[in-house]
């Protein structure tokens, strides 16, 4: 059924109570908790390799790896190719 309303030219269907329900039931089943473990997942990476950039090459100003943050860069990383590879 998702396919046929995909693929119709009918652009009005989509304002249909029913579409919109199924619509909802699918996000709220299958796609909601996936994207937002990886937003979550993308915003822990972004603050953590920010955080690292300022640690080790701005306020120390000597560049000592953090194994702590370099394997959460490392988990970051990995996961959306995982994701991806699916």
């Amino acid at each position: 059924m998702i396919d046929a309303i995909g693929n119709s030219e009918e652009l009005p269907i989509f304002t249909s109570r029913l579409v919109q329900d199924l619509i909802d039931y699918k996000w709220d089943t299958f796609a909601k908790r996936i994207h937002v473990m990886g937003a979550f997942i993308h915003l822990l990476y972004l603050f953590t390799i920010m955080y690292y950039i300022s640690e080790t090459f701005l306020i120390k100003e000597q560049a000592s790896a953090n194994t702590d943050l370099l394997t959460i860069i490392c988990v970051c990383l990995v996961y959306p190719l995982v994701y991806e590879a699916s």
